[in-house]
């Protein structure tokens, strides 16, 4: 799985501000896009100095398989968020259905 184009810029701005103290990060998150913008404009990679065709395979090996990873934990906590809600939607339901079916009855 590859990145998208246009993810790469975010990617860039988000391994520059891992750099930066937390307490700067909000200052510089502008200038960072910018900067980001012009280097893939360049043609150089968002997330590395070197030209694209400078960089050695390993490092979009590597890439990708934390961007496998990331999108991995990202679809898994929506599954389990998912999972959750309907649990909880199924326990209102229930708890509804009980009242209805004898009006004096709470849990």
């Amino acid at each position: 799985m590859t990145v998208g184009m246009s993810e790469v810029p975010y990617a860039c701005v988000r391994g520059e501000l891992s750099a930066l103290p937390e307490s700067e990060r909000a200052l510089h998150r502008h200038e960072l896009w910018e900067t980001c913008q012009q280097r893939l404009a360049q043609g150089t990679a968002a997330t590395q100095r070197a030209p694209l065709w400078q960089r050695p395979v390993w490092q979009d090996l590597v890439w990708q398989d934390l961007e496998r990873q990331r999108r991995a934990e990202k679809q898994r906590l929506f599954l389990q968020q998912q999972q959750y809600l309907r649990q909880q939607q199924q326990l209102y339901q229930q708890r509804l259905y009980q009242q209805r079916q004898y009006p004096g009855w709470r849990r």
